[in-house]
């Protein structure tokens, strides 16, 4: 399978299509296949309860792991202003850091506190920030930092719901370092080391088979995590199928955790609504098809290595030809027209959108706050600390570069599945949708 490479892409906020003859070149329900995510997109969580359990345990992990005092950290109520996508941390310095859609950096912090506008410019300068492209395209590869392996210089972007509390928590340990007495050359290795720390904390807390991890805690407390889904959903999943399209789930969840959550929210026949279902894909890696063995799960054979994918097949791992490979076989086209819906710009719309006849459906669930303008130098004074007040997590609304990438990329951007259902199943048009709009991949 053969991608577009990211030079060829023509259409930005700053360069958009014309927009007197804006219009999408396919209709929704026309495509061969449509493919979905789980987490954030077929399943929508209490976001604010999600985010403060994912930060209190990521705290409570590092303080036991770490023998950090628990006064360290701020109350969530009081750092979650900072868990928004999109939110850079750069390791050895210890600043988080927003860029907006050009690549400028609009807000550094040092721990918690906000840098002056003079300080902010002497190190990442008054235009676009000279790290920037080499930043965002690690970023878009996929390529994490390796904890054991980390340099001066590491950047990490969030850009998970999963992943953002993260920033929360870098930046109270940042402060609390900054305090100390440590001389300030020995400064930047603690701050490595502390991101070190950090993200094995993550690996940690991901892991299915800890009874702590977050996807236990998701089933055992189900109702508070996820909300429940909408018929339409459903009735528009089951419509695709049965008008003989392709439906395909495309998760980098482990199915033990997915098959739970799922039956639960979707029901226990939920595995019907799929043509074909394939879970552990571990995006973006699996889109840029780097020899990923395929397995077929089965309750008689187990976990079996797999050479193509079978209509009804439930499947871990693999890798962007496998899946081609069955498109073509089920469509009987060389070249099916794929509509694909996720949420993470990374794992999902980046590579997606490089696919030749794969359009982005992006599912944000904060999707009205960036299409407004928000003002970006309000604060509010934190035990004699500035913190970002919570109404500028994204510079100047869509403004900020996250979104900018979204909106260049995607055919589609949803508030939620709900949303995109009732343009799926043509009850709406996107036109006349207030909860879906158009991007510039049209």
């Amino acid at each position: 399978m053969s991608l577009l490479r990211p030079d060829t892409l023509t259409h930005t906020i700053d360069n958009p299509p014309n927009e007197k003859r804006r219009k999408l070149s396919k209709s929704p329900s026309d495509f061969d296949a449509y493919g979905f995510d789980m987490d954030h997109t077929l399943l929508e969580y209490h976001r604010d309860y999600k985010m403060e359990k994912v930060y209190k345990y990521i705290q409570e992990y590092m303080i036991e792991s770490y023998n950090i005092s628990k006064d360290v950290f701020l109350p969530y109520e009081q750092i979650k202003h900072m868990f928004f996508r999109g939110v850079i941390l750069q390791a050895d310095t210890g600043h988080v850091l927003q860029a907006d859609k050009d690549g400028v950096i609009v807000q550094a912090f040092y721990g918690l506190t906000a840098l002056t506008d003079e300080e902010r410019t002497e190190i990442y300068g008054a235009g676009t920030w000279k790290e920037w492209d080499k930043v965002f395209m690690s970023y878009a590869l996929g390529n994490y930092p390796n904890p054991d392996k980390l340099e001066i210089g590491t950047y990490f972007i969030l850009d998970s719901e999963f992943g953002t509390p993260g920033a929360g928590i870098f930046a109270c340990l940042i402060e609390s370092i900054k305090n100390s007495k440590t001389k300030v050359e020995d400064k930047r290795e603690e701050f490595v080391h502390t991101f070190k720390n950090l993200m094995k904390a993550y690996v940690q807390f991901y892991r299915e088979t800890e009874k702590s991890s977050f996807y236990n805690m998701c089933i055992q407390n189900s109702d508070k995590f996820v909300k429940k889904v909408e018929k339409n959903t459903i009735d528009t999943i089951k419509s695709l199928k049965a008008n003989g399209k392709c439906v395909f789930l495309l998760t980098s969840s482990g199915y033990e955790y997915a098959n739970n959550i799922m039956k639960i929210v979707y029901g226990e026949e939920w595995r019907e609504l799929f043509t074909v279902i394939i879970s552990q894909a571990r995006k973006p890696k699996y889109f840029k098809n780097i020899g990923q063995l395929l397995y077929k799960l089965s309750l008689i054979d187990g976990k079996t290595e797999a050479d193509v994918i079978e209509i009804g097949g439930v499947y871990t791992q693999g890798n962007i030809d496998h899946l081609s490979k069955f498109l073509r076989s089920f469509t009987n086209k060389d070249n099916p027209s794929v509509l694909y819906a996720g949420d993470s710009l990374q794992s999902d719309v980046y590579w997606a959108s490089m696919i030749p006849d794969w359009k982005c459906a992006c599912v944000v669930d904060n999707l009205p706050y960036f299409l407004k303008d928000k003002p970006t130098h309000k604060e509010t004074k934190v035990e004699n600390k500035f913190v970002p007040n919570s109404n500028i997590a994204t510079p100047n609304g869509n403004n900020a570069f996250w979104f900018e990438k979204v909106i260049s990329l995607s055919y589609l951007i949803a508030t939620d599945m709900a949303s995109l259902s009732h343009v799926l199943n043509g009850d709406v048009s996107v036109e006349d949708s207030s909860d879906v709009i158009m991007g510039h991949s049209i």
